[in-house]
């Protein structure tokens, strides 16, 4: 599980570098033109796109997957995985993935209702 979930998210970080972050950087960076620095039309071209939209979706539950287990694996690792804290961590770590991955969640679907005119700007 961890192997395809680790495949997953490193799959989308690619595609999530290559769309946003150097379309907007790497023309500036190297001389080869300025981008129109306007990220809000990037981002609503982009969540436009209901199939895009799903697969940003999935790739937030696997997200949340990972950070979830990370927190507390963090915690566990430095040595606190006593029986009282160990509970608590982990439903810690459940709330701040979740509050994580709820705020991006938010984000695409608010760009996708936006590009596809169903709410106002």
């Amino acid at each position: 599980n961890m192997l395809v979930l680790g495949i997953v998210i490193l799959g989308f970080i690619c595609y999530h570098l290559t769309h946003f972050w150097a379309k907007m950087q790497l023309p500036e960076m190297f001389g080869i033109g300025v981008f129109e620095n306007n990220p809000y039309l990037l981002l609503n071209a982009t969540f436009g796109k209901w199939w895009l939209l799903v697969m940003y979706i999935i790739w937030f539950a696997a997200l949340f997957l990972h950070l979830t287990h990370g927190f507390w694996s963090m915690f566990q690792t430095v040595g606190w995985d006593g029986k009282t804290w160990f509970k608590r961590i982990k439903v810690i770590g459940v709330i701040v993935a979740g509050i994580i991955c709820l705020m991006f969640t938010a984000t695409a679907i608010n760009a996708f209702l936006q590009a596809n005119g169903i709410i106002g700007a």
